[in-house]
C-alpha cells in the first residue's frame, strides 16, 4: 500500500531491510505516518540540527505502530542542514515499498548525500577544510577531526519508539557501504571488486564487518568508535561472477529463517558439506578436514559475505561468494593467538570454507544437491 512518489537510492546511497528495525509492521500505519512528515514543500528549507529551533532534526512521526525518523549523522555534525520535505517523504515511501511491503513487515532505511563521507580518503593521508593531515587513530582513520560537511541523512522506518533509530550513527552496513563504494570507484575493472580491491575501501569495510560481529545490528555504539587491532583480520572474501547472482532477498531469508541459534554446532568434514537454501539462493558450508564449527562462527561469516558480495544496490551486478581463513600478510611466519570475540574478521577457522551461489539445477535433496554440476564445477574451483 502506497499513496505516496517513491524515491530510491542513488549510489553510493543505499537501504537496508532488517529485523532489527521492527517485523510485522502495518505498511497502512506506516504509509499514514509518512504523510504525516512535517512541513510540505518540494523545496529545500534549513533544519536545525541539537536544538530547540523549529524545524529540527532529528524528527519522529507515528501513526499506530510504524514510526518514520529522519536524522542526521555522522562523526561530525553541522548546526543546520538543509533538506526538502517532500523528498524526504518520498524517501519514506520506498523504504515502506522495499521493506515493510515487499520484505513482509520489515522496517529499515535509507542513506541520502552519504557521498559527503566519500570525499574525505583514510588512507595515510585525509582532507579537512584545513587541508590533508596525517591520520593517527582506529584502524588508520582520524574521525575526531573529520568536517561537518561530511555528514548525511538517514530516513528510518521501525516498529518500536526510541530503538535502532539512527543507524547512520550504529549501524555497521554504514561503514561497509562507504568502504565499497571507496573501492567500487577506484576499482578500474568492476568485474574483479572483492573486499581487497583497494586499501582506502578496505578500512572501512574491515571496520564495519568488526562491529557487525562483535556489537551486532542493535549495537548503540557509533561504529567510527568501534576500535579494532590490525591482527584480527583472518578471514578472506571474494566475490566471484562464475558463482551465479543469487537473490539478495533469498539469501537475506537464509540468513534470517535458517541459520542455528548460537549455542549449536556443526560437523562438517571432506565430502560432507551442509547446504541451506532458499529459492535461488543456494549456501555451503564445508570443510577440507574433519572439523566442528559453532553457529556464531557461520553467521558472521555468513552476514559479512552477503552484505559484500550479494548486495543489488552496487552499480556492479550482485555475485556469489566465498569466506574463508586467510591470515594477513602481516601474520605470515608467526604463529598468532585468535581472538575470542569473534567478528567477520576472524570468524572461520583454518580449512573451513562458507560459499554462496546460485544453483543451475533444480533442487531436490542434500544427496542430490552434493553430486550436482554446480557443486562439482564449485569444489573444482570452475
Amino acid at each position: 500500500m502506497s499513496l505516496l512518489p517513491l524515491i530510491g537510492p542513488v549510489f553510493p546511497d543505499f537501504f537496508v531491510c532488517n529485523p532489527n528495525y521492527g517485523s510485522g509492521l502495518s505498511s497502512r500505519d506506516c504509509v499514514l505516518a509518512a504523510m504525516d512528515l512535517g512541513l510540505e514543500g518540494n523545496h529545500n528549507i534549513v533544519y536545525h540540527v541539537g536544538t530547540e529551533d523549529l524545524p529540527r532534526l532529528p524528527v519522529t512521526f507515528s501513526f499506530g505502530g510504524c514510526f518514520i525518523t529522519v536524522d542526521v549523522a555522522g562523526p561530525s555534525l553541522p548546526g543546520t542542514v538543509q533538506a526538502n520535505p517532500d523528498q524526504l517523504r518520498q524517501m519514506a515511501a520506498w523504504v515502506i515499498s522495499q521493506c515493510v511491503v515487499g520484505r513482509r513487515g520489515l522496517g529499515g532505511y535509507t542513506t541520502f548525500l552519504i557521498h559527503n563521507m566519500l570525499a574525505f580518503s583514510p588512507s595515510s593521508l585525509y582532507y579537512t577544510e584545513s587541508g590533508y593531515l596525517p591520520t593517527t587513530r582506529n584502524n588508520g582513520i582520524d574521525f575526531s577531526q573529520f568536517s561537518p560537511l561530511t555528514a548525511f541523512l538517514t530516513v528510518t522506518v521501525s516498529g518500536e519508539e526510541g530503538k535502532s533509530r539512527k543507524p547512520g550513527d550504529t549501524d555497521p552496513m554504514i561503514p561497509i557501504k562507504i568502504g565499497e563504494s571507496l573501492a567500487l570507484l577506484k576499482i578500474m575493472s568492476p568485474g574483479d571488486f572483492s573486499m581487497s580491491v583497494h586499501e582506502d575501501g578496505r578500512k572501512y569495510i574491515t571496520l564495519g564487518v568488526s562491529h557487525m560481529g562483535t556489537e551486532g545490528l542493535g549495537s548503540l555504539t557509533p561504529w567510527w568508535q568501534h576500535r579494532i587491532a590490525p591482527i584480527t583480520d583472518e578471514m578472506a572474501y571474494e566475490c566471484d561472477a562464475a558463482l551465479g547472482s543469487p537473490s539478495e532477498v533469498d539469501c537475506s531469508q537464509i540468513e534470517w529463517n535458517q541459520l542455528m541459534p548460537a549455542a549449536s554446532t556443526l560437523s562438517v568434514g571432506p565430502g560432507n558439506p551442509t547446504f541451506l537454501h532458499s529459492n535461488t539462493c543456494y549456501l555451503a558450508i564445508s570443510a577440507t578436514i574433519n572439523m566442528i564449527l559453532t553457529w556464531v562462527q557461520i553467521r558472521a561469516a555468513v552476514s559479512s559475505l552477503l552484505c559484500i558480495c550479494v548486495d543489488s544496490q552496487a552499480p556492479v551486478a550482485a555475485k556469489g561468494g566465498r569466506a574463508y581463513w586467510q591470515p594477513s600478510t602481516k601474520a605470515i611466519g608467526r604463529r598468532r593467538k585468535r581472538q575470542n570475540g569473534l567478528s567477520g574478521l576472524n570468524a572461520l577457522p583454518p580449512h573451513a570454507n562458507i560459499t554462496v551461489f546460485k544453483q543451475q539445477e533444480p533442487y531436490n535433496s542434500p544427496a542430490t544437491e552434493l553430486k550436482s554440476c554446480t557443486w562439482t564445477a564449485i569444489e573444482k574451483g570452475g
